[in-house]
């Protein structure tokens, strides 16, 4: 699979929860990602895969990887895409370079 950039969304502005970005028992991140895509894009859950790293921010842009997709997530959902279980393996500045077009982390978790 390939990682995918992302936007990280404030997930109490979006859907009314308590945190803009929820943190698990060990640290890790639990956050709303909006993925681009020609049709509008689509909204997925991710998580960090450890507490490492400064807690995540509303807009930051983060490399998202899918690691699989379950049917029964997506079950009550308008977007099939949405059921991807997936990781945010950390994140980047916004700038793009054609001349370096690596992104530039600066944080991963």
């Amino acid at each position: 699979m390939q990682d995918v950039v992302a936007l990280n969304l404030d997930s109490s502005k979006e859907f009314g929860t308590e945190h803009t970005v929820k943190l698990g028992p060990d640290g890790w991140h639990i956050a709303t990602l909006k993925l681009a895509s020609s049709d509008r894009g689509f909204l997925v859950m991710a998580q960090t895969n450890s507490g490492k790293g400064d807690r995540l921010k509303p807009d930051e842009i983060v490399i998202w990887l899918p690691v699989s997709h379950i049917k029964e997530i997506v079950r009550n959902r308008v977007d099939d895409r949405s059921g991807s279980t997936s990781l945010i393996v950390g994140k980047v500045t916004p700038e793009f370079s054609l001349v370096h077009p690596n992104f530039e982390f600066t944080g991963k978790y």
